[in-house]
């Protein structure tokens, strides 16, 4: 893995319009490897927003009709916290203005151009 590589497509991620904060997150760990952005705390945030998809997976057989889930929102006032799957035992989580208007799936396709850097490791 090239972890500059890495670090760098995520701080360029973290500079696009209404997004605010981006990190890959170790999900059983919850350990960040790495956060971009402008919010203060950031990492902390990051690190407890992985608990969210640790609850999705202990909860996982009640929604398994739905298919295997791919990203869920967290809409608060302000901001809206995005975790993304993003390869074995890796979430993205990315912090948005909530009535920032994002192209969702062109920021779903960096995730996982992202996602198969991090496969390939």
């Amino acid at each position: 893995m090239n972890a500059k590589y890495i670090r760098a497509k995520i701080d360029s991620m973290a500079k696009t319009p209404g997004v605010k904060g981006c990190a890959v997150v170790e999900i059983s760990a919850g350990m960040v490897w790495h956060a971009a952005g402008a919010l203060d705390n950031f990492v902390a945030m990051a690190e407890a927003a992985s608990d969210y998809w640790r609850l999705h997976l202990r909860m996982k057989p009640l929604f398994e009709g739905f298919g295997a889930l791919d990203s869920c929102t967290l809409t608060h006032e302000s901001d809206s916290v995005m975790l993304t799957d993003c390869g074995a035992d890796m979430v993205f989580v990315t912090v948005c203005e909530t009535h920032q208007l994002m192209n969702l799936p062109e920021w779903r396709n960096r995730i996982h151009q992202l996602r198969l850097i991090l496969e390939a490791q």
